[in-house]
């Protein structure tokens, strides 16, 4: 189940990025949709896999459990 605070989700992974725009861009997004997904309480999950691949290809520390409720 994705997480109940999705917001607070793309706060943290946005601070770990520095920005959404630098967020964005990692994942071949625009910083609107990463806005978007924080409106919308909600992140796709083929966005959290490019958002995985790009915090580990830029020594960023994220893994699957913080898209996640236990």
């Amino acid at each position: 189940m994705y997480n109940n605070g999705m917001r607070d989700v793309v706060d943290m992974i946005t601070r770990k990025f520095g920005t959404q725009a630098r967020w964005a861009e990692a994942i071949g997004a625009t910083q609107s949709t990463v806005a978007y997904w924080k409106i919308r309480d909600n992140v796709p999950s083929r966005a959290i896999q490019k958002t995985l691949a790009a915090a580990k290809r830029e020594g960023i520390d994220l893994s699957p459990a913080d898209f996640f409720t236990e």
